[in-house]
């Protein structure tokens, strides 16, 4: 089961947690995983750079998920 904690709460079952997995080809991959909204204030353009910095052994291996509603100032 995955709990996901922000503003609310709300609780996925097994089989939800599974569906979305799928969706987006996640299924035994693992990944580094940002959830807030996605606006300049979270600094995601940082995140991004430093999964760019990684090396490309460990990109190969580990994706990034951003998740989350678009927010103000998140078009860049």
């Amino acid at each position: 089961m995955v709990a996901i904690i922000g503003a609310g709460h709300h609780t996925y079952t097994k089989e939800q947690e599974e569906m979305f997995l799928k969706k987006f080809s996640l299924i035994n991959k693992k990944y580094f995983l940002f959830i807030g909204h996605i606006s300049n204030k979270k600094n995601i353009i940082r995140i991004l750079r430093a999964y760019n910095i990684l090396e490309k052994e460990y990109q190969k291996e580990y994706k990034i998920v951003l998740a989350g509603q678009l927010a103000y100032g998140s078009n860049e």
